[in-house]
């Protein structure tokens, strides 16, 4: 027979949450602190939410933390005012991350279980969000990739260090022909010459490290061309 009174010592309660047992108000605390017996308030008082207020610069006062911030720090929300959730993204990821640790084992299992059931949906949504931030991904994978290398040569690196971001220092002109680079991306087997790359002066094959300063943007016919050489060149058209 399924037990109706919360398994708390002393409370009398009925559960509301069967997984565990608990009564609504040891349940909160549970979620809280991941402690029923913790010492904190079983009915905590409740801020009363105050309204939405979006200034004509663009920004948000966060209903948590307060701060005034731009949109762009708030997550999506469809039903929200402006599409943006009332708390900043810091304070919704800090509510998440306890909420998770306070019930980790059974959110692993529910998480398993969804996309067991759900696999195609699943699949769909993963390959949406792929093709959403392809370009980032490509970046993040090339960085990463240059890291590596340089890692495993012991020749030295630093963090940051992506097309976009020698874009900004640099501009849109190759360090070696001063064409004008392509930034997008093209399939699979598919390049342009002047499609913008990453290139180390100093290659990391011959010694050179993943560094601002050994880093600069050239056009893909260049990278290719100049190869592994080290003396200084200048292409000729």
């Amino acid at each position: 027979m399924t037990q109706s009174i919360c398994t708390v010592d002393g409370c009398e309660r009925g559960i509301k949450n069967k997984i565990h047992g608990l009564c609504g108000p040891h349940y909160k605390r549970y979620w809280r602190t991941g402690d029923v017996q913790a010492d904190v308030p079983i009915l905590a008082p409740r801020r009363r939410p105050q309204p939405v207020t979006d200034y004509e610069d663009g920004t948000r006062d966060c209903q948590i933390c307060e701060r005034r911030l731009p949109l762009d720090k708030f997550h999506n929300d469809a039903k929200a005012p402006a599409g943006k959730r009332k708390e900043c993204k810091a304070c919704r990821t800090s509510r998440e991350v306890v909420r998770y640790h306070a019930d980790a084992q059974n959110v692993r299992v529910r998480m398993a279980r969804y996309r067991q059931e759900n696999l195609e949906k699943v699949r769909a949504a993963d390959n949406a969000r792929y093709e959403r931030d392809k370009d980032k991904r490509i970046a993040l994978a090339i960085a990463n990739t240059h890291v590596r290398r340089a890692r495993l040569a012991n020749n030295g690196y630093e963090p940051g260090i992506t097309v976009s971001a020698l874009r900004k220092r640099d501009g849109d002109r190759c360090y070696y022909c001063a064409c004008e680079m392509v930034f997008k991306s093209f399939p699979k087997g598919e390049r342009h010459d002047n499609q913008a790359t990453l290139e180390h002066m100093t290659p990391i094959s011959r010694g050179g490290s993943h560094t601002w300063d050994n880093c600069v943007l050239s056009c893909w016919r260049c990278n290719i061309t100049k190869g592994t050489r080290l003396d200084f060149w200048q292409l000729t058209t």
